[in-house]
């Protein structure tokens, strides 16, 4: 099984040459964020939290050595790599001793960089040691949600532990499927009402009536088949935690009185006339944009204010691919226990498809693609074959790889030939190519030679 899909940070100011990169990494499966102002690149690097630094040397405002300086004092083991056109020894050493993972010397095979990133990744996490093995044992599904790499998502986690603490309400948004459910869970397991319930109501599921009387309770012959008196979950749940799913597919009617016992804790039992009270702690959710249907007039706007004292929003999971290698193989190993099959293993070309994909069914959609995976398995490895023909598509490799190289090729032979004011002979000798093959290959791109400023 892979380890968690990682993020590389791109330092260079050339600007074309850095989202060469990028869609070169991204083909290669990893998660690419891009800093094209030197000035900026440490603040980048704050914000993004990579797995490894991929940094030009010369830029302005920073040089990269000055940025793995910076770098290295942050994140002690944190691979970098540095990148240039002016390669030296003296500069090799210097780079090594101030703690690169590697220096590369422009320009290079995109195969030779690849290996280079995958051998500074795979050092660094054998130092951390391997931390997805946490998740296959008993641990519950929102442990490894909460447990998410994605900036957003770290963002929500330590808004919720703030949150926890209180009885205070939230209200949770975000697409179907995206863990809300897992997010209200979380949050009751951090709370002081962690040993008295959590109850969960998809008031999706049923009709206004139902709701009513599963929210509220109701009293001996309130209605056909009402023989005796009921309690609601409200009043079940008065010391633990009310998990209120879908609750934007209410009535105005039914909203009116949620209202009311949202407010107040006080509400009345369906046939009833004397007034119950619930402490329960009340925790909203919706996929639908609550300030979007005030304004349409589905949903009342007092509500919503009473409903969103705090709110988390859910990025989806197409928003957080890095998080994806780490949920697959949590959910592989469940189903496989559950299934008693012997499937343990995500090839690396499976594992790259699922963080390709982009999962309009989040979480859920990813929790059905692992369980048909292991079902349809012919040994103790999911492979590409073993994934739905629309997950599991044809990687952008071939042709299509090709094309990221080779842009990344011309821009390179540009920015060299502009470096040396089109000065051929110059050109080539930086390239480390004849200069036929430099005549070949501007040809093959389209790069014009005839500049006014090309000398011999």
């Amino acid at each position: 099984m892979s380890g968690p899909v990682c993020k590389i940070l791109i330092v260079d100011d050339e600007v074309d040459l850095a989202h060469a990169l990028a869609a070169l990494l991204g083909n290669a499966g990893y998660t690419c964020a891009v800093c094209t102002d030197g000035a900026r690149a440490y603040d980048a690097f704050l914000a993004e939290c990579p797995d490894l630094v991929l940094t030009d040397l010369r830029m302005p405002g920073i040089s990269g050595m000055d940025l793995l300086k910076k770098v290295r004092r942050h994140s002690p083991t944190l691979p970098v790599i540095l990148l240039t056109a002016f390669a030296t020894v003296d500069l090799a050493v210097e780079a090594m001793r101030e703690g690169a993972a590697d220096f590369l010397a422009k320009p290079f095979p995109p195969e030779e960089l690849l290996a280079k990133i995958r051998g500074g990744i795979e050092r660094s996490r054998a130092r951390e040691g391997n931390r997805g093995q946490i998740f296959r044992g008993s641990h519950a599904l929102w442990e490894v949600v909460a447990a998410s790499r994605n900036p957003r998502m770290r963002e929500v986690f330590a808004l919720a532990e703030k949150t926890a603490p209180t009885d205070s309400k939230v209200l949770i948004t975000g697409e179907s499927g995206t863990g809300k459910e897992l997010v209200a869970r979380l949050i009751h397991r951090l709370s002081p009402r962690r040993d008295r319930g959590f109850f969960p109501v998809n008031c999706a599921a049923l009709s206004e009536s139902l709701l009513e009387s599963e929210l509220f309770g109701h009293e001996r012959g309130a209605f056909t088949g009402a023989v005796s008196t009921r309690k609601g979950i409200f009043e079940v749940a008065s010391d633990g935690t009310l998990f209120l799913d879908e609750v934007a597919a209410t009535s105005g009617a039914f909203q009116a009185k949620l209202l009311r016992a949202v407010e107040t804790g006080e509400f009345t039992r369906v046939g009833g006339t004397q007034p119950n009270r619930s402490q329960a702690r009340i925790i909203a959710a919706t996929n639908t944009d609550l300030t979007n249907a005030v304004e349409a007039g589905r949903f009342r706007s007092d509500l919503l204010y009473r409903l969103r004292v705090v709110q988390l929003s859910l990025p989806p999971l197409r928003e957080r691919p890095e998080d994806v290698p780490m949920l697959a193989e949590f959910l592989l190993h469940r189903h496989a226990t559950r299934l008693n099959r012997p499937v343990v293993n995500i090839s690396e070309d499976a594992l790259r498809a699922l963080v390709r994909y982009r999962w309009p069914g989040n979480i859920r959609e990813l929790e059905n693609v692992l369980e048909r995976a292991v079902i349809v398995a012919a040994s103790d490895t999911v492979t590409l074959h073993d994934l739905p023909a629309d997950v599991g598509g044809p990687a952008p490799t071939g042709r299509a790889g090709a094309g990221v190289i080779e842009a990344m090729e011309r821009t390179l032979i540009e920015k060299v030939l502009a470096e040396c004011g089109w000065n051929k002979s110059r050109a080539a000798r930086r390239l480390g190519i004849g200069r036929r093959t430099l005549y070949s290959k501007a040809a093959k791109y389209g790069i014009r030679l005839d500049r006014d400023l090309e000398r011999e």
